[in-house]
């Protein structure tokens, strides 16, 4: 006999291939909170509250099975952001919370903060979890976080009693890691940055220090695959040699495949090598700080993965995730795709995921690529949107009108000045992104040295020109794709470029995290 709780699971599945995003939420959390240890339901309740909004509160019985969620160490607990976000922002005191943010006298605050006025931030774990394994997305929290912190500086430069770090350290610790995590994007006072400047090497001055900036992290020597290609490599390289990102810590928990299979349940219109059922090779074509190889590594079994990037400091997150994951790579070292032929080895699958388009000429890019793909192989690519990416544009612009500098300091200045324009401005938008609160992110989002974007119809013409042809889009959004099939019902593997423009131009947040595709080389593969 189905149980309650396997029930009410199957009721949001069949909801969420329905497109209806409230009722699967309603079934996942009811299944979670019926069941909170069974991993299936800790996923699939994560999942839907990542980006839910219009909820005010969750049930207890809720609120208890998603701490049980945090405790989880296999899981990625950055859907619990959008939970805190929310639960914050419709909290009875938070007003008395914001007010407090704005008091500027250290006594005033020192004196406020054994009421018990903060305690529902100081002890509540999910905002726990969410300052350790994932980045806050909260502007109410980073308000808070900011004010604390500040004034945890001045007390201990003046040799003053602090009831955060006397009463409250573990949070102070727990401060420290989304500081770290958000690449210390808060904002910064010059009094600030003077008491910073005035602290020693000692145990307890270096604790202060670490919630403002992470000591210099070791960059591994790597192997150099190939050499550098071209001026724009080196401006990139440096970018991301200063700014790695991004700093992830986990990837979703995944049952692992065959190359074959995974593709066959993909693309069943698509006939594939029976090569891909055994073991297959794999190039991770810019894989920055890791994150695309350890995906593809926990979904994909058998697979000999070489995994190369310009940034050494990108290299050295990924390898430490990687092994800290145990997801071994073949090899590991610096390349750029331009040299890509010095590897001199042919590839099975390739994938290059928002590389491209920071090339000086991403055609070039993409070519060389395809000459190390082997006949029969699959490539993922992964490119801005025009459309989606309007916002964007517009921030770049606004900061060279500003004249802000392309710095730590300079970042800093804009996440501020970004919260304070009208809610009408074009560049305003950015700031609902995840990247607009982490440092690091935020700097590869509007102040990235090299930039592309494409429309589907480019696509096309950088697909054919490299000899490939599109096998189908990823698209988590099961909306967008049954509004797709709505409008085109012909195109059953909804691959026809020309459909995606017009799709696009009605709808421009389709691809709002880049186009997603998968391609094969013209020639090979017939279709089904």
């Amino acid at each position: 006999m189905t149980s309650e709780a396997e029930q009410a699971f199957e009721e949001g599945r069949a909801a969420l291939l329905a497109a209806d995003r409230k009722r699967a939420m309603a079934g996942f959390l009811m299944a979670l909170a019926l069941k909170p240890e069974e991993h299936r339901y800790q996923v699939a309740a994560l999942d839907s509250l990542a980006t839910a909004t219009g909820y005010t509160s969750l049930p207890p019985a809720v609120l208890e099975a998603l701490k049980v969620c945090a405790e989880n160490p296999k899981l990625d607990l950055q859907p619990l952001a959008m939970v805190v976000r929310t639960l914050l922002a419709h909290h009875p005191k938070r007003a008395a919370w914001l007010a407090l943010t704005h008091e500027t006298d250290s006594e005033e605050l020192e004196t406020a903060l054994p009421s018990g006025l903060l305690d529902d931030v100081f002890t509540d774990p999910l905002v726990r979890a969410v300052l350790e394994h994932a980045v806050n997305i909260s502007f109410d929290l980073e308000d808070i976080l900011t004010r604390l912190r500040r004034h945890a500086l001045t007390r201990h430069t003046q040799g003053l009693p602090s009831h955060l770090l006397d009463a409250h350290g573990a949070f102070f610790e727990a401060m420290v890691a989304q500081a770290s995590r958000c690449d210390y994007a808060w904002a910064e006072t010059d009094e600030e940055r003077a008491l910073l400047d005035g602290l020693s090497r000692s145990d307890e001055d270096q604790r202060m220090a670490r919630v403002y900036r992470r000591d210099q992290t070791d960059i591994t020597d790597f192997e150099t695959l190939t050499h550098l290609g071209d001026a724009t490599s080196r401006a990139v390289q440096e970018q991301y040699t200063a700014y790695p990102y991004p700093r992830w810590e986990r990837v979703p928990p995944a049952e692992r495949y065959s190359l074959g299979t995974f593709l066959a349940a993909k693309f069943p219109q698509e006939t594939f090598p029976e090569r891909f059922n055994g073991p297959v090779t794999g190039l991770s074509a810019g894989c920055g700080t890791g994150r695309g190889p350890a995906i593809l590594l926990s979904t994909l079994k058998d697979l000999a993965l070489t995994a190369m990037d310009l940034s050494p400091s990108s290299l050295s997150y990924a390898k430490r995730k990687l092994a800290e994951l145990d997801l071994p790579v073949a090899r590991i070292g610096l390349g750029d795709i331009l040299n890509v032929d010095a590897l001199d080895q042919s590839f099975d699958l390739i994938e290059t995921s928002g590389v491209l388009h920071h090339m000086a000429d991403p055609q070039a890019g993409l070519n060389a690529l395809c000459r190390v793909l082997k006949p029969d192989g699959v490539i993922r690519i992964a490119l801005y949107s025009e459309q989606a990416r309007k916002a964007v544009v517009a921030a770049r612009q606004w900061i060279l009108d500003e004249g802000i500098s392309d710095t730590p300091d300079g970042v800093r200045q804009a996440r501020q000045l970004l919260r304070q324009l009208p809610d009408a401005h074009p560049a305003k938008p950015v700031m609902d992104t995840s990247e607009y609160f982490v440092l690091s992110g935020l700097h590869d989002l509007i102040f990235n040295v090299q930039e592309h974007r494409f429309t589907p119809r480019q696509l096309a013409r950088l697909i054919d020109n490299a000899g490939l042809r599109l096998i189908g889009f990823d698209i988590e959004d099961r909306a967008i794709k049954n509004m797709y099939a709505d409008t085109y019902p012909a195109d059953g593997p909804q691959i026809n470029l020309d459909n995606w423009q017009a799709f696009e131009e009605k709808h421009p947040d389709t691809f709002a995290e880049m186009y997603q595709f998968w391609c094969r080389p013209v020639g090979d593969g017939t279709t089904n």
